[in-house]
């Protein structure tokens, strides 16, 4: 435990390669430590390892099978790594535990278009779309929809929503503004 909490303080300090350090050693002294195994995944995703980011969430499944944010972290790292199937398979099975899952839904529209399913990208998000719509994810997942949907003015609406809010993250806002400098350029 006391090497899982120097990780995590490692980590919030920037010191990546340290942080990783102790969560192996954390999980060398303990194997089932799931939170040791789930925070050196998160480590190495920052640092765009993505092999040991999968081998941890892997770790953790087994640890605990229905570990939602373990499925959908480790969605992520599919698509990291190019792996869209496998992705879809991972989001799925953390929706099926946490079917109100938004930020779920979004990737699993996200990955639907890039295996090119325009059409079940757009049926998953469209039951979340007004019911979420302070949901930055749900929003942006829409916009790039629109190549299929040509729904231009209903994709800035939305954005231009959620950019007059306060409560976003610098993160969020960049990519929305990016997004809508995209759309009213089409």
């Amino acid at each position: 435990d006391a090497h899982a909490s120097l990780g995590r303080l490692s980590q919030q300090r920037g010191d990546l390669p340290g942080a990783i350090a102790h969560y192996e050693k954390a999980i060398q002294l303990n194997p089932s430590l799931l939170t040791a195994h789930i925070f050196r995944a998160k480590a190495c995703i920052y640092m765009y390892a993505f092999d040991a980011a999968a081998d941890s969430l892997g770790q953790a499944l087994r640890l605990d099978p229905d570990n939602i944010g373990a499925h959908y972290d480790l969605a992520g790292v599919r698509i990291g790594q190019g792996l869209y199937e496998k992705a879809l398979h991972d989001i799925r099975r953390a929706l099926q535990l946490k079917p109100d899952y938004v930020e779920a839904t979004a990737v699993e529209a996200f990955i639907l278009e890039h295996l090119g399913d325009y059409e079940a990208a757009v049926g998953c998000l469209t039951p979340v779309l007004d019911r979420y719509q302070d949901y930055p994810e749900v929003a942006l997942a829409y916009a790039s929809l629109t190549h299929f949907t040509k729904d231009y003015d209903g994709a800035i609406a939305r954005l231009e929503s959620l950019v007059a809010k306060d409560r976003l993250s610098e993160k969020d806002r960049a990519k929305i503004h990016f997004n809508l400098g995209e759309l009213y350029d089409k």
